[in-house]
C-alpha cells in the first residue's frame, strides 16, 4: 500500500498496489467452506471489519481503518470487467490453538558433528525419549513452563527441540517461533524468529494424525513455539507491520508492508486490499 502525508482520501486509489509489498508464504489448506465465486477466505487477525461498502469519499465515515479494526482483503470478482468489484469476506472462524506435547531437547555444541541435523535432513530422525541418549546427544525433558522452554546450553550452542501435535484432519496452521531458526514438519520447513520479537508468524502444513515438530533454536535462550490451526485461505498478520518513515512537509509516496500468509499452497490471484 502506498501512503503520503497528505489527506488519506486520495490514497484509496493506491490500495490495490499494496499487494506488491505483501510477503507471501506458503502452506497447505483444508477443505474450504462453501462461498460465493470470487470470494477469498480471509482471516483478519485484528478484528472482523465491515466488508460490505468501501469508503470512497475518503472522509472516514465508512473506513475500516478509522474504526481501528484493521485490514480487509477482498477478492476481485470474475466478471470480466477491468473495474474491481467488492466481494464480502467469507465468514471464517478464528485460528484454534493446537497443543503440542511430548517436548524433549538436546544441545549441540558448535564444532562437533551434528548427528541430529543429519538425520533430520535424511528423513530418518525418530523422536527420542527424555533421559535417553540418541544421535550423539543426551535428551532432556522440555515441557514448557508458562509457554516457554529452556534455556538449554550456552549461547554458542544450538538446541534441538522435538514435540508433536495431533489434528483430526489435514489442515493449515500458523506458528509462532520465538528464538527459533527453523521448524520442520514432515517435508515442510519454515523459518523462525531468531530474535524472538513475538510478532512473526509462519504457515505450516499439518497432516491428519500425529505430526512431529522438529525445531532448532538458540542455546542459552528461552524458546516459545505455539501452533494454531486455521481454515482461512489467507491470513493477515497485523502484528508485524513495516511502516514508512514519513517526513513533515513531504508528500512523497511510501510503502506500507503487511505480512500475508498464503494458507492453501496455491497461487492467489485477483486480490485487492482495502482499509
Amino acid at each position: 500500500m502506498q501512503h503520503t502525508t497528505r489527506s488519506r482520501g486520495p490514497h484509496l486509489a493506491h490500495i490495490a498496489a499494496m499487494l506488491g509489498a505483501l510477503w507471501l508464504l506458503s502452506a497447505c489448506g483444508s477443505d474450504k467452506p462453501t462461498k460465493a465465486a470470487g470470494v477469498a477466505d480471509v482471516y483478519d487477525a485484528s478484528a472482523a471489519a465491515d466488508a460490505s461498502t468501501p469508503d470512497t469519499a475518503g472522509d472516514g465515515a465508512n473506513d475500516d481503518a478509522a474504526t481501528g479494526d484493521g485490514h480487509n482483503l477482498d477478492a476481485i470478482g470474475d466478471s470480466g470487467s477491468d473495474t474491481p468489484t467488492d466481494k464480502p469476506i467469507a465468514a471464517v472462524p478464528p485460528p484454534t490453538w493446537a497443543t503440542a506435547t511430548g517436548w524433549v531437547a538436546a544441545v549441540h555444541t558448535s564444532g562437533t558433528v551434528d548427528e541430529i541435523g543429519a538425520a533430520v535432513a535424511a528423513g530418518t530422525f525418530a523422536p527420542p525419549a527424555a533421559g535417553s541418549k540418541a544421535y550423539g546427544e543426551t535428551w532432556l525433558d522440555a515441557t514448557p513452563t508458562s509457554g516457554l522452554m529452556g534455556p538449554f546450553g550456552a549461547g554458542n550452542a544450538s538446541v534441538w527441540l522435538v514435540g508433536q501435535v495431533t489434528v483430526k484432519e489435514d489442515t493449515a496452521a500458523i506458528a509462532r517461533l520465538d528464538r527459533v531458526s527453523s521448524i520442520q514438519v514432515g517435508q515442510w520447513r519454515a523459518p523462525g524468529d531468531i530474535y524472538g520479537h513475538g510478532k512473526a508468524r509462519v504457515p505450516l502444513r499439518l497432516k491428519k494424525g500425529v505430526n512431529l515438530l522438529v525445531v532448532r533454536g538458540r542455546g542459552g535462550q528461552k524458546i516459545r513455539v505455539t501452533i494454531e490451526t486455521s481454515e482461512a485461505e489467507l491470513h493477515l498478520n497485523p502484528l508485524d507491520w513495516t511502516r514508512p518513515e514519513l517526513r513533515a512537509g513531504k508528500s512523497d509516496e511510501s510503502w506500507l508492508g503487511v505480512p500475508l500468509l498464503e494458507m492453501t499452497g496455491q497461487p492467489q490471484t485477483a486480490l485487492r486490499c482495502r482499509v
